[in-house]
């Protein structure tokens, strides 16, 4: 299992600023990667949380990309790279709580977290835990 550890030790929740954000979006990761590896979230419904925290998440990164400099997402495509894959995530998910799935979808999560870093100057640690 892998924890993301958001690197914002200041960080005021409900203060709307850019930090904030950038600490939801890492905690909306953890979140998301916990309905991936948790079987117990997937019932004969589909996956109760997993919806709500993509929504979360989008709009977080809408934020962020509302407030970064323009210069800096100008020519980065927003929806192929980072709405896709959670999109796809969340579609696979939906489809199947198979192994393969699960795995497939740790992949396009890692994907995910590589391109948020990259974009937004995400500042974390990964803990890696056994289950």
């Amino acid at each position: 299992m892998i924890k993301i550890v958001p690197d914002y030790p200041d960080v005021v929740i409900g203060s709307r600023t850019v930090t904030e954000s950038k600490f939801q979006v890492l905690n909306f990761m953890n979140l998301i990667y916990d309905c991936i590896v948790n079987e117990k979230d997937h019932n004969s419904t589909g996956y109760s949380n997993l919806r709500p925290r993509s929504d979360n998440l989008t709009y977080e990164i809408a934020r962020l990309v509302k407030n970064e400099e323009i210069s800096k997402i100008y020519y980065y495509d927003i929806n192929k790279h980072i709405y896709n894959l959670i999109e796809a995530i969340r579609v696979n998910l939906e489809t199947s709580s198979s192994n393969e799935t699960r795995k497939l979808c740790i992949e396009i999560w890692k994907n995910l977290l590589k391109e948020l870093t990259k974009l937004f100057d995400l500042k974390y640690t990964l803990k890696y835990e056994n289950k």
